[in-house]
C-alpha cells in the first residue's frame, strides 16, 4: 500500500465516527491535556516537526498506557530531538525523565548495512512515579531531511471525541510562495498571519466531554465527521498522480531480465488477453506481499530486480513489476492510485493520504488488475476497490471510478436434499451453486488446489467433518465435503456436502423443526435477521445487491404425520423481494425461497434502510415458523 510517512505515532488517536443522536458519556481514563503541533515547512517540501504532548492520569486503570509513550520515526529522513520529558505531580513538582527511561529499538540491516523492508526507530519514554491526577508531558522536534514529495506539503489530523482534549493547537508556518488549500472542520481558525516571506495557519480544538463513538455498520467515510483538517500544496489529484508517477515510471523499465521472465511467463500464449492474465496470475502467485517501511519508500517504488530476487514487494512493487512485465509484450498499462478504505468520493482538498493503495489498469482490455489480491481472479477487483475513485497515473481521467458490483451478479442458490428415517435419523445433501462474481471468485485455480489438498488428507477430512457435525448441534454423525473440479463456465461454481446424523428428529413424539439451510452462514434468513437487528445508519454507507434462492425437499417416513406447514408469503418493496411456498405432496415437502435485493452500490443513502427494515418485520415471523410433526 501507499503508506503515509508517518510523523507521530500516538495511541491516543483513534478513528470512527460519531452519531449525532446515539451519544453515550464516556468516563476516560486518562485526558489530553495538552496537544500542541508546529509544522515549520520548507520550500523543498521537507519540514520540522515541534510536537508537545501533556496526558493527565485520571483513572487506575489508565496507569499502563499513560506511564509510556512511543514515538517512532524513519532513520534515513528523519532526525529527532527530545526536549523535555517529565512527570508533574499535583502539586506542581516536576521529576524528569531519566536517561535510562528511555528505550530505543533501530531497524537496520546486518553489519550496519541498509535494511530491505524498514527502518523505523521507536523511542518509548517510561515516566517514573506517575499516579492518578499527575501529568506526562513529552516534547520533542523531528526535522525531515528528505520530502515525502519535492516540493509539496500535505498533511491532514483528525481527532476523536472519545477522548478529552482540553486544548489542542495546530500551527502551519509555510513559505508564502507555497500556493496551499485548505479545510478545517470542527475547529476554531484564527486569521492566517503573513510575517517575512512566510505564511502562518492556526487551527485549534477543544472536547470537554468524552462522547462514545457510534460506528455504523458499513460506514463511509466523509471527512468532517470528526474534527480535524486537511491542508495540502497539489493544486489538484491528477497533480498527486503525476507526482508520484514522476518516480514510479522509471523503475518499471524493461530490462533484459523483465523481457526474459515475460517471454518465458507467456509462452504459447498469443492474445493480449491471455499473455496480460498469465502475467497478472504469475505477479499474484510468486511475489508476495511485503511493505516498505523505509524513507520515501513509502511513495516510492523498488526497483524490479529487488522484486523479483526477493520474491517480495509492497502494492506499488507489484504494480510496477506487473507494468514492466506488460510493457515486455508490448501491452500498454499505467499504475493507478485508490483508498482501499471506505473513501467513495474524493474530498476537495487533494492531500496524499487519500490513496493508499496502487494497481494496475489495462486500457486495450478495460480491465484493472490488482496482484497483491491473491484470491481475486483476472478482470475482477476485491470488494472493497469496487466502485472506487481512482487517480491514473498515466492519462489520468478527472472523476474516473472503478467498476462498481452489479446487483444481478452476486446469485446464490442453496439446494437441500433430506431423506428422514422411522428412527429420526437423516441422510442430506446440501448444493451450493455460486453464480457471477462469487463463482468466478471460487473457481480460482488456488481454491481447486487447496480442494486437492483436502480431499487426499485424511485426518483433514475427519475434523471438518466433526466441525460440520458440531455445527448442526449433534453428537453423532458424518460429513462428506466436495466441489465441482471442471465447472462447465468460471462464472459458476458448485460445492456439495452430504451428510448423515443419527437423530435430526426427535423419534416417538410430537416435534416441530425450523426450515433453514445447515452450514450455511450466508442465507436468507442471516440477511432478513441482519435488516432487523441493525439499526438505521445515521450517515452514507457502503451497500451491494444480493440475490438468494433456496430450496428444500424433505422425504418423510410413513410413521411421521405433518401437522401443519406455514403459510405462503410474498412481500416486495422498491428495493427488496421475498417470497416463499410450501408444498405437501403425501410425504414429500417441497419449500422454494427467494430473496432479491436489487440495490445498487457502492454507496447508499440511510433512508434506504427503511425498506430493509419494513421488509424484515413483514417476512421474519415466516422465516422463523415451523414444520409441526408427530409419530404415528
Amino acid at each position: 500500500m501507499l503508506s503515509k510517512l508517518s510523523l507521530i505515532v500516538i495511541s491516543i488517536i483513534f478513528s470512527s465516527s460519531v452519531s449525532a443522536d446515539k451519544i453515550t458519556q464516556l468516563n476516560p481514563s486518562f485526558k489530553i491535556a495538552r496537544s500542541y503541533f508546529t509544522y515549520t515547512v520548507n520550500p523543498d517540501g521537507t519540514m520540522t516537526s515541534d510536537i508537545n504532548y501533556a496526558l493527565t492520569l485520571l483513572k487506575e486503570d489508565g496507569l499502563e498506557d499513560t506511564k509510556q509513550q512511543t514515538i517512532s520515526f524513519s532513520t534515513s529522513v528523519e532526525k529527532i530531538d527530545v526536549l523535555e520529558a517529565y512527570t508533574e505531580k499535583t502539586n506542581g513538582k516536576r521529576i524528569n525523565v531519566p536517561k535510562t527511561n528511555f528505550q530505543q529499538q533501530v531497524n537496520s540491516g546486518k553489519d550496519s548495512a541498509s535494511p530491505a523492508f524498514s527502518d523505523r526507530t521507536t523511542l518509548t519514554i517510561i515516566f517514573p512515579d506517575l499516579e492518578v491526577g499527575d501529568t506526562v508531558v513529552w516534547h520533542y522536534q523531528m526535522a525531515q531531511t528528505e520530502p515525502l514529495f519535492p516540493n509539496h506539503f500535505s498533511k491532514m489530523q483528525t481527532f476523536d471525541k472519545s477522548d478529552i482534549y482540553d486544548d489542542v493547537r495546530i500551527k502551519i508556518d509555510m513559505p508564502e510562495s507555497m500556493p496551499v488549500s485548505y479545510e478545517i472542520a470542527g475547529m476554531e481558525e484564527k486569521k492566517p498571519v503573513q510575517i517575512n516571506g512566510r505564511k502562518i495557519y492556526q487551527w485549534s480544538f477543544s472536547n470537554t466531554a468524552a462522547v462514545e463513538n457510534k460506528e455504523d455498520w458499513g460506514d463511509v467515510y466523509q471527512f468532517g465527521k470528526k474534527p480535524g483538517y486537511m491542508i495540502s500544496t497539489f493544486p489538484s489529484y491528477a497533480a498527486i498522480s503525476e507526482a508520484y508517477g514522476k518516480r514510479a515510471r522509471q523503475q518499471a523499465a524493461v530490462s533484459t531480465r523483465i523481457q526474459k521472465l515475460a517471454d518465458e511467463i507467456t509462452l504459447n500464449k498469443t492474445t493480449s488477453y491471455a499473455q496480460a492474465k498469465a502475467l497478472y496470475e504469475w505477479v499474484a502467485e510468486n511475489i508476495s506481499y511485503a511493505g516498505n517501511c523505509i524513507g520515501v519508500g513509502a511513495v516510492v517504488p523498488r526497483n524490479t530486480d529487488f522484486v523479483l530476487d526477493n520474491h517480495m514487494g509492497d502494492c506499488k512493487d507489484h504494480a510496477t513489476l506487473l507494468e514492466a512485465l506488460l510493457s515486455a509484450k508490448q501491452i500498454t498499462s499505467t499504475q493507478a492510485l485508490i483508498n482501499s478504505g471506505s473513501l467513495y468520493d474524493l474530498p476537495k482538498i487533494p492531500v496524499v493520504a487519500m490513496v493508499n493503495h496502487v494497481m494496475n489498469y489495462i486500457p486495450e482490455l478495460e480491465i484493472y488488475a490488482d496482484s497483491t489480491s491473491q484470491n481475486t481472479p483476472f478482470g475482477l477487483l476485491p470488494d472493497s476497490e469496487a466502485g472506487k475513485p481512482v487517480l491514473l497515473v498515466d492519462n489520468y481521467q478527472e472523476g474516473l471510478k472503478t467498476p462498481a458490483i452489479p446487483h444481478d451478479n452476486n446469485k446464490t442458490s442453496i439446494n437441500t436434499k433430506i431423506s428422514i428415517g422411522e428412527d429420526g435419523s437423516a441422510k442430506g445433501q446440501i448444493q451450493w451453486v455460486l453464480r457471477g462474481r462469487s463463482a468466478l471468485f471460487a473457481n480460482t485455480d488456488k481454491r481447486v488446489k487447496q480442494y486437492h489438498e483436502y480431499k487426499n488428507d485424511q485426518d483433514r477430512i475427519e475434523e471438518f467433518s466433526k466441525s460440520m457435525v458440531k455445527k448442526l448441534g449433534i453428537e453423532d454423525g458424518k460429513v462428506i465435503y466436495s466441489i465441482d473440479e471442471h465447472p462447465k463456465s468460471p462464472d459458476i461454481s458448485t460445492t456439495e456436502i452430504a451428510f448423515e446424523v443419527e437423530e435430526f428428529v426427535n423419534p416417538g413424539s410430537l416435534g416441530a423443526f425450523s426450515i433453514n439451510p445447515v452450514f450455511s452462514t450466508s442465507n436468507i434468513y442471516s440477511e432478513v435477521k441482519t435488516s432487523k437487528v441493525t439499526d438505521k445508519p445515521s450517515s452514507d454507507f457502503s451497500c451491494a445487491g444480493v440475490h438468494y434462492e433456496e430450496n428444500y425437499t424433505y422425504q418423510f417416513p410413513k410413521n411421521i404425520k405433518i401437522l401443519a406447514l406455514p403459510d405462503d408469503i410474498s412481500y416486495s418493496n422498491d428495493l427488496v423481494a421475498y417470497q416463499a411456498n410450501f408444498e405437501l405432496k403425501e410425504n414429500t415437502l417441497t419449500v422454494v425461497r427467494k430473496y432479491d435485493d436489487l440495490t445498487t452500490g457502492p454507496v447508499c443513502k440511510p433512508d434506504i434502510y427503511n425498506n430493509y427494515k419494513e421488509l424484515a418485520d413483514k417476512v421474519m415471523p415466516n422465516l422463523k415458523s415451523q414444520i409441526v410433526y408427530k409419530y404415528i
